[in-house]
């Protein structure tokens, strides 16, 4: 993880807002998946209601660019504070002997992380009624876990990054080209090549997907490196990105144009994701400089205009915030390994909501037309009511937050002190 002496709360929320990003996605994934993707599963899960749903459509679009927005933020943010520090230290001598070491350290904490979580998994497995560890165990600990095996193949290269950042002038030219190159490869994937992937390391959608974000890690780079230019057009930009996202997908899901939003939001191909990544990497730094030149301007004895009972609370939350977002690493090993135990845990809470009952084997709806739960709109065809598609998206959020909330305490109970033992954090 990007390490900061000074944790700035600003960027803080955005991992958290990533982590719930990443959580809400994975919820509703397999509803995206059938909506967006033609991929059922074979599992009775209301698709059927949906697909004449303005609501439904439009809103789990928006989902669906989550999981690769918050991946991307991910990066973003470490890529902001580590490429910084590296140029500046790479300009000193023994810059490859220091940084070896250290980076040798920030995977030791990687690869220590999996191996606390594993172990963790298997001891639910034998106290919690799921099959876990029967099979499947060698593909859940390497392609189950690539984006962590990925970000320990980045935090290896950022020594060589930032030195040739250092040394190339035209540095901010070449991410500029890598990265229009990356975009451009990711618009043909989700046009005209958007096939099933294989499992396989060297699938080539697996390595642009990789690029993409290697591209996302230089990008924040660059913007930390000319934050000065960048900050005049952060608020704009992020403005900007957030409207035409949400008018564009507005403007899909009327008509029901399912086959481009599923293009338009395919995993890491996401155009619109990455850039709402940036726009709000921008925000949140933009924010953290206003409120330290707020704090300068303002008189010692202002106290920031609160009272000692406000103060004392607003430390307090800013401390919970801290420590969750120190989570982040954690959750994403967490949640690649038990979203499958997850998954079939909240499924039927979910299908409840949408009048399908558990384990239904096709995708018709079993209920009358006349239920309360539908709405006529064309001849033969239901839809769900707005108010049922928004009681299934706010029950499936407050089930994801749950599930961070719980995987966090895990964390900080279990993975953080380990690390503390092994002399790693």
């Amino acid at each position: 993880m990007a390490s900061v002496k000074r944790r700035d709360i600003e960027v803080e929320v955005l991992r958290i807002v990533s982590i719930l990003g990443i959580a809400v996605f994975h919820t509703f994934l397999p509803w995206i998946n059938a909506l967006f993707h033609n991929m059922d599963d074979g599992v009775g899960i209301g698709v059927s209601g949906m697909t004449t749903s303005f609501t439904a459509l439009f809103l789990l679009a928006l989902i669906a660019l989550l999981g690769s927005f918050g991946n991307n933020v991910f990066f973003m943010i470490s890529g902001f504070f580590i490429m910084p520090s590296l140029e500046k230290d790479s300009r000193t001598p023994g810059y490859w002997k220091r940084q070896t070491r250290k980076t040798l350290r920030r995977i030791a904490v990687i690869v220590a992380s999996v191996a606390i979580i594993g172990a963790l998994c298997w001891l639910l497995s034998l106290v919690l009624p799921m099959d876990y560890f029967s099979t499947g165990v060698v593909g859940r600990f390497t392609m189950g876990l690539e984006f962590i095996w990925l970000y320990a193949i980045i935090v290896a290269f950022a020594p060589v990054f930032a030195w040739l950042a250092v040394r190339i002038e035209t540095w901010a030219n070449v991410v500029a080209i890598l990265f229009v190159t990356v975009m451009g490869l990711n618009l043909y994937v989700v046009f005209f090549d958007q096939v099933a992937q294989s499992s396989w390391v060297f699938d080539w959608r697996k390595l642009l997907s990789g690029a993409t974000y290697v591209v996302a890690f230089l990008v924040s780079g660059v913007i930390a490196d000319s934050w000065r230019s960048f900050r005049h057009v952060s608020g704009i930009f992020f403005i900007g990105i957030l409207f035409v996202t949400v008018i564009f997908m507005a403007g899909l899901a009327l008509p029901g144009d399912r086959a481009v939003i599923g293009a338009l939001t395919y995993k890491s191909t996401s155009v619109l994701s990455f850039l709402l990544a940036v726009g709000c990497l921008m925000q949140a730094m933009n924010l953290r400089d206003r409120h330290r030149e707020q704090r300068e301007l303002r008189p010692v004895v202002d106290e920031s205009g609160l009272s000692w009972a406000e103060a004392s609370v607003k430390a307090r939350w800013n401390r919970v915030i801290i420590s969750a977002a120190s989570g982040i690493l954690g959750f994403y090993i967490f949640q690649s390994l038990f979203n499958p135990v997850w998954e079939s845990w909240i499924r039927p809470l979910l299908c409840a909501v949408l009048g399908i009952a558990p384990g239904s084997t096709n995708r018709a709806l079993p209920l009358p037309s006349g239920s309360l739960l539908f709405s006529h709109s064309l001849p033969g065809m239901m839809t769900y009511k707005p108010v049922v598609v928004l009681a299934f998206i706010v029950l499936g959020t407050l089930l994801s937050a749950l599930y961070i909330v719980a995987i966090l305490l895990l964390d900080r109970v279990v993975r953080r002190p380990l690390l503390k033992l092994m002399r790693l954090a």
